[in-house]
């Protein structure tokens, strides 16, 4: 980061890459409600692109859709679209394909006002410098929002060192069966109380491993997979009305990703 400046709608970033030095602006938004105050977040980014002259990617909750398709049952354009689309071609920006979603928004508790107001826009000048660039959206487990994540590559760190998870206390039954497993362990060595004391715990770090492995599995999948299952009932509410049984799982889905978040965010407690 070589700067940054605070904006009243935005955050906005000036990065230059440490591999090949290049040097670009990331602009997050979070746009207002009101179509009046939406004016300022267009005049405001404008500025931003003025200041710098750089490659420029935005992104974030703009609010606002910018054409008729991205809004449910839009019968006409209004000023804030007018707004939107004049800000959006001035600018010659480029809006990258959601994979996975029509809409990004749908209002909790009904199955029509959905929109697609969540989003990246690019210039040319960032689009031709990244590759591969993959845009989808994620399971909405505690919003109304949709989760969009963009990505220009991966990287596989290779597996961590073992450790004993917090996360795993949360885990329902998992204090009963440690117990179980020490409890099954009294007996199985014998000599000095401080040579047993490291054999059961051996032992039992055997114990949790193989549990971890065959019963509870890595957190980021189970977050992954729970989800996909949110964003495939999330795709049918793109495109019909949910049944009333689609929308309790659905909603037990969504009270699973709180409990899920709870883990992880013990995990990278843990791993910091």
């Amino acid at each position: 980061m070589l700067n940054h400046i605070i904006g009243t709608f935005s955050i906005n970033i000036n990065f230059k890459n440490s591999i090949d030095n290049f040097n670009w602006i990331f602009s997050g938004v979070y746009g207002p409600c009101e179509v009046e105050e939406r004016k300022r977040l267009w005049d405001e980014l404008s500025l931003m692109q003025t200041i710098w002259c750089l490659p420029w990617c935005i992104g974030g909750d703009f609010n606002e859709v910018r054409i008729m398709s991205e809004r449910k049952g839009c019968t006409r354009i209004t000023s804030g679209m007018k707004d939107f689309g004049t800000f959006y071609e001035e600018n010659e920006l480029i809006d990258l394909p959601i994979a996975g979603a029509k809409y990004t928004w749908i209002k909790k508790g009904s199955n029509t006002p959905r929109s697609k107001i969540d989003r990246f826009v690019v210039n040319a000048e960032w689009d031709d410098h990244f590759y591969y660039i993959i845009v989808k959206a994620l399971g909405r487990p505690f919003s109304d929002h949709k989760p969009i994540w963009i990505s220009c590559d991966l990287e596989d760190w290779g597996p961590p060192p073992w450790r004993f998870e917090s996360m795993w206390i949360l885990e329902p039954g998992f204090m009963d069966l440690m117990q179980q497993w020490w409890d099954s362990l009294a007996n199985s060595f014998s000599g000095p109380a401080g040579f047993v004391l490291a054999k059961k715990l051996q032992a039992l770090k055997g114990l949790i491993k193989d549990w971890n492995k065959r019963s509870f599995g890595r957190i980021d999948r189970k977050c992954e997979k729970n989800y996909l299952e949110i964003s495939w009932l999330d795709q049918i509410i793109d495109e019909e009305d949910i049944t009333d049984s689609q929308l309790a799982i659905h909603d037990n889905l969504m009270l699973e990703s709180e409990r899920l978040a709870d883990m992880k965010e013990m995990f990278w407690r843990d791993k910091s």
